[in-house]
């Protein structure tokens, strides 16, 4: 199997990463089945409710995990044995120091997501629209808080670990805790539907990060070996330049990808919700296998760029980049065929998708998503955030078109969101883009 890899290039941490992802779809399409035969219209649309407001996180994490993981891939090259004592200290000071400060700086920031996201999502979510009682969702909802309050807090550690090399063994754990906490949420669901179970996958996640940040990713080892006079980043000087620039383009994210739900679910109920975003979280699961091959190398690019080796950066890149999006066009235009012959062959599952003719929209949407997402990991391995006042214009520009086009439907939301996407955000990222891949 490994020399298989190899012969297609595609190394253990593509491998691993891409295996999490296609577990994720499988999972996806389990749930799909079980929420759509055992959960009503509204209960599913209340699901993934749940999701896009959980993603009010990324206001949170601000991007810092992406940064951190910048950060640490830069240093770690300054770990080899090749290089004086001193310069492996100092990398080591900054490493260790860098890990000791997030761990006190998100035990704040994830309490303050809880507060907030909690008690604003329960809000919104007796509010809008016509659905279901509080007692068939609050208790869900407290479970879901917590267990992602926890997981923000541990995030940024681990991305350290990834940093460090570790990208296979984090994809390794994912895959591990996700697929115990989804059995469980089946086992719960097959025995009695209730939104309770899918607190679940949140929590088997959050049940284990720490043992594993403690015993395998070797980052607390690394902090140990701090020296007592260790000099670590300037947060002012060396993160936060990078940081704000990747914080909004992250919030941005959450304006381009979640408000779609949020917004149906408030102005066309719950059982619209459901379709929108299981439509949405079908081709977002395919988007995620598409960009494995690049989230899963950018360490190594980042090496690359540390090292200076433009050419070699380059070639992989462009074997990344291709691998990437023949993944994405085949798999999307698959999964619009299934459907489309689900609904001719009258199975009653495919209802609960979007019309064809809205997935094909989709289906483009997220195959420019994935172009995007590759060519801004090439230009942020640089340590430089250049998607900033582009994701932040598409973001506003999509929210806006979604706040008014959801009163009317789906359809319109789609249009809208794909005249953004298609007529302003590719082109500004490929000049954005020429400028880095033409660099000496």
């Amino acid at each position: 199997m490994t020399a298989f890899l190899r012969k297609i290039r595609i190394d253990a941490a593509v491998a691993m990463t891409v295996m999490q992802r296609v577990w994720g779809v499988a999972a996806g399409l389990v749930m799909v089945l079980l929420t759509s035969t055992l959960f009503s219209k509204e209960m599913q649309g209340y699901y993934y409710t749940f999701s896009s407001l959980i993603a009010l996180q990324a206001f949170f994490e601000l991007g810092l995990n992406f940064v951190l993981a910048q950060f640490v891939s830069h240093d770690i090259v300054l770990l080899d044995e090749h290089n004086d004592a001193q310069a492996r200290q100092a990398a080591i000071d900054r490493i260790g120091l860098l890990y000791e400060s997030v761990r006190r700086w998100f035990a704040v920031t994830s309490v303050l997501f809880a507060v907030a996201v909690g008690i604003g999502g329960f809000v919104f979510l007796r509010r809008g629209g016509a659905g279901l009682p509080p007692s068939e969702w609050a208790g869900a909802w407290v479970l879901i808080v917590v267990a992602a309050a926890i997981n923000l807090y541990y995030s940024p550690q681990i991305a350290i670990a990834e940093g460090t090399g570790k990208v296979a063994r984090v994809a390794k754990l994912r895959t591990i805790q996700s697929v115990g906490g989804y059995l469980a949420c089946w086992a719960i669901i097959a025995i009695h539907p209730t939104l309770y179970a899918v607190a679940c996958i949140g929590l088997a996640m959050a049940l284990t990060s720490g043992w594993w940040l403690r015993r395998h990713s070797g980052v607390p080892e690394i902090a140990r070996r701090v020296a007592p006079q260790g000099v670590g980043y300037g947060w002012r000087k060396d993160i936060l330049p990078l940081q704000w620039r990747i914080g909004l383009s992250w919030m941005s994210g959450y304006l381009l990808y979640q408000v779609f739900t949020p917004f149906t679910f408030a102005h066309r109920g719950p059982a619209e919700a459901a379709m929108i975003g299981l439509s949405i979280a079908m081709f977002s699961n395919i988007s995620l296998i598409g960009m494995s091959w690049l989230s899963a190398t950018t360490p190594v690019l980042a090496g690359l760029v540390a090292r200076g080796e433009r050419d070699t950066l380059r070639r992989r890149f462009r074997t990344l980049f291709l691998q990437s999006l023949a993944f994405q066009i085949v798999a999307c235009a698959g999964l619009c065929v299934v459907v489309a012959l689900g609904r001719y062959l009258e199975i009653h599952i495919m209802e609960r998708f979007l019309p064809t003719a809205d997935l094909a929209i989709l289906a483009v949407i997220s195959s420019c998503n994935v172009a995007i997402f590759a060519m801004a990991t090439f230009m942020r391995v640089h340590k430089e955030e250049p998607m900033l006042w582009n994701s932040l214009v598409c973001g506003l520009l999509v929210t806006g078109i979604t706040y008014f086009a959801s009163f009317h439907g789906a359809t319109y939301v789609l249009i809208g969101y794909l005249a953004v996407i298609v007529l302003l955000s590719v082109p500004w990222t490929l000049l954005l883009f020429r400028r880095y891949w033409q660099m000496r």
